[in-house]
């Protein structure tokens, strides 16, 4: 079973190589390296003969095999790239809706395509044959940011619809469209039938579908460590196969029977996403062993799940869901039956699970979840501070309080929906008493959440150095603990398991708040603007006493995540004061979202109207977090350690743009924020105030020709001028606003071009 192991590993390796870097004729060279290495290996009888034999093999199937698929599968729907294409596709998954119309994945040939379409979802279904005149581009296409995600989903193409669309309503249910049909049937019940507060963790527990999970529910799952839950994988898939052998009771052969089917219809239903189809096929092997009288090994098993995904498809390779899903069972396998004995080993819990029956069970599950947790976020965590640049703290916890009541929440969440077809208020009945249990997880998570260092972030150097600390520190201790292991022992000599972790867990505690002490106390005075795409967010820094002005981009939510986030990195979870100039989304967009994760001592605004509405949002965000707003109708300043704000309040019109100017002075170095303040409002603003001599000027409306007047450069001088801009329609910055400063002799800094800028004093 092992040489299977050895074999789709190799397999694996090699289709990793070919996606990620190798090129096709690097790639047949080394397939003839490896078949002459290969050949040579027939000359030795050794035992690593063998392996050599193994694992050259797979290396080279998985070369050739990931050639194939690309000049069979995905280069001959590069034909359709063009800009009035005419293509013809069967719609494989329910239509999604977007701000003009809907996205759907469509069948296309032996491929996939990604259309956008005009048309509403409701007029739309699986199944629908759809005719259409497009603009079809590549997904490695330089407009297309990500290639791997959608050759990982098998979707080569990406087609807007140009022109009219021609439907074909398909005639006869499929029985190839039936398991999608069961999704959108089941989660059509579960809307129907769960209260609004409960419906979208329901509806994405048991579907994997997570459109109706709010964006902070979301960020809160994903800082506590939990967001497997909702995003359906092997843990779905083994309640769903527990729940069955519960109900087969001692007939195996019947469950095994039952099983595999109802699995197979399940990952069609989701997709056969790789988490799920690597959940299929270990478990299969699992229930298959015994009635085949074959013993089961599970790290066979598992890189057979990875050799049948990638024949499917190579490119899957590059999903994350299929990272983190083997990457998890991994460390679970590796690591997670010697953490409980060693959980179970420490002489307290020991000594518990002997003596008190009734606290025993509970402990040993306590262990059991905690060792699995453990076990996955060890091989997990490198992934996520690479893709998501977070490693959550509390997902041990979380987990610990959580799964339990979640276990429950999956079997009667299918129940109620079931139920829900047969009679609706028998459906609504169960979901009331299911959503009983789910307001008790979603507790948990926003409790957990809200903890000190629920998680560590990347973007601060000196985390990112405690993980690989920690990691050296771990491997260290697994080394030392293996060569103790390999030492005779006289029975007298052994001590507990838990007494030699404990200078490992000190020290990783310690080198932990050593880094966040350095992140807090690193530094002087700074002022760093953050990229936020279109929009302004500008983080002020000095001693003890942290200010923000401004928070929001062009994607709103997102970016008051990316302020938080930055934030926390830095060891702060608490704003002396927030300021906003105006109420433009892209200035406010992400107030809610950083009001929901760092306090704020005071919100300061402008006393104006504005015409987007956004005042009264801005109104009720403060009221939910509970954070003191104060309108600002004269000229007020803000002293802080080394150095003041002034807030000049908006004189003449009080609407639209002309809103709060921020000073801000570090002694002799000044910098001014003026918003999105037009020319007039400028030369107003030097008409009542002295201003002069101002070291750094953050450019006005993100550089649009409308602002940052030449009068105000001129009486200004500054040495440096600051831009928030992103990719925008509105050519921003304009080249008037940058031949103006270029004539005062000022350096240009944009965080299109520099990403975050700080500036330290």
């Amino acid at each position: 079973m092992r040489r299977l192991a050895l074999f789709s590993a190799a397999f694996a390796a090699a289709t990793a190589a070919y996606v990620y870097f190798l090129p096709s004729l690097a790639a047949m060279i080394l397939c003839a390296v490896l078949l002459l290495a290969a050949g040579i290996s027939f000359f030795f009888s050794v035992p690593a003969a063998l392996r050599v034999r193994l694992l050259a093999c797979g290396a080279i199937l998985g070369l050739l095999w990931s050639y194939a698929y690309e000049q069979m599968r995905i280069k001959p729907l590069r034909a359709f790239v063009g800009e009035a294409v005419q293509i013809r596709a069967v719609l494989s998954e329910k239509p999604t809706q977007t701000d003009y119309g809907c996205r759907v994945i469509a069948q296309m040939g032996a491929g996939k395509i990604l259309l956008y379409l005009d048309a509403p979802p409701a007029q739309l279904s699986i199944g629908d044959v759809v005719t259409l005149s497009a603009q079809v581009r590549a997904t490695d296409d330089n407009a297309v940011a990500s290639n791997l995600y959608y050759q990982s989903r098998g979707i080569s193409l990406i087609g807007f619809q140009k022109g009219q669309l021609q439907v074909e309503r398909a005639t006869a249910p499929s029985v190839w469209t039936a398991p999608k049909r069961a999704l959108h049937a089941l989660q059509e019940g579960i809307t129907a039938i769960f209260p609004e507060d409960t419906m979208p963790f329901a509806y994405a527990l048991l579907t994997g579908d997570t459109e109706n999970i709010s964006y902070t529910l979301g960020e809160q799952m994903s800082v506590t460590g939990i967001s497997h839950v909702v995003a359906v994988s092997g843990m779905h898939v083994s309640l769903l196969v527990g729940v069955i052998m519960l109900l087969c009771g001692a007939k195996r052969r019947l469950g095994a029977l039952i099983s595999i089917p109802v699995m197979l219809f399940f990952a069609a239903m989701v997709g056969f996403s790789p988490s799920v189809t690597r959940a299929l096929v270990m478990q299969s092997v699992l229930l298959l062993a015994p009635l085949l009288r074959r013993e089961n090994d599970s790290y066979t098993s598992l890189s057979f799940a990875l050799f049948l995904i990638l024949i499917g498809n190579p490119w899957a390779i590059g999903s994350l869901s299929l990272q983190l899903s083997f990457a998890a069972v991994a460390g679970i396998l590796l690591l997670s039956p010697k953490l409980r004995l060693w959980m179970l080993d420490i002489s307290w819990v020991s000594a518990l699970c002997r003596k008190s029956r009734i606290a025993g069970k509970p402990l040993r599950a306590a262990t059991a979840i905690l060792a699995t947790t453990f076990g996955a976020l060890t091989f997990t965590a490198p992934l996520l501070a690479y893709y998501f640049g977070l490693v959550s703290v509390v997902a041990p916890l979380t987990n610990l309080l959580a799964l339990g009541a979640v276990s429950l929440c999956f079997p009667l969440t299918g129940l109620a929906a079931l139920a829900g077809f047969v009679w609706l208020p028998l459906g609504k009945g169960i979901a009331a008493a299911v959503s009983i249990l789910i307001r008790y997880v979603l507790w948990v998570i926003d409790w957990t959440s809200a903890l000190p260092y629920a998680a560590v972030y990347t973007q601060n150097p000196y985390i990112l150095a405690w993980l690989v600390t920690l990691y050296l520190l771990i491997a260290a201790f697994l080394l030392q603990r293996k060569r103790r292991e390999h030492k005779p022992q006289l029975l007298t000599q052994r001590k507990p398991r838990g007494r030699g972790a404990t200078p490992l867990i000190c020290c990783i505690v310690l080198c932990f708040l050593c880094a966040n002490l350095f992140s807090a106390f690193a530094g002087g005075s700074s002022v760093t603007m953050l990229d936020v795409r279109q929009g302004q967010c500008i983080y002020i820094r000095s001693g003890g006493t942290n200010v923000m002005v401004d928070c929001g981009g062009d994607r709103a939510s997102e970016d008051g995540e990316t302020a938080a986030r930055f934030l926390l990195s830095q060891g702060v979870e608490r704003l002396d004061t927030l300021i906003l100039t105006h109420y433009d989304t892209d200035h406010v967009g992400g107030l809610a979202q950083l009001l929901s994760r760092i306090r704020v001592g005071a919100l300061l605004a402008p006393n104006i109207t504005d015409d987007s509405g956004n005042r009264a949002w801005v109104e009720e965000a403060a009221k939910q977090s509970g954070t003191p707003l104060y309108f600002i109708e004269a000229d007020t300043a803000v002293s802080f350690d080394g150095g003041t704000i002034s807030l000049f309040a908006p004189r003449g019109m009080q609407q639209d743009n002309n809103g709060l100017a921020v000073l801000l002075s570090f002694g002799d170095y000044d910098m001014l924020i003026t918003g999105d303040m037009g020319a007039t409002a400028e030369r107003r603003l030097l008409d009542t105030h002295a201003l002069a001599d101002v070291e750094v000027l953050v450019a006005g409306h993100h550089g649009s020709k409308y602002s940052t007047c030449e009068e105000l450069l001129e009486a200004l001088l500054p040495e440096i001028v600051l831009i928030s801009v992103g990719e925008n329609s509105y050519g921003h910055p304009t080249q008037e606003v940058l031949t103006r400063v270029e004539a005062v002799g000022a350096t240009v800094y944009r965080t299109d071009l520099c990403g975050d800028i700080t500036i330290t004093r």
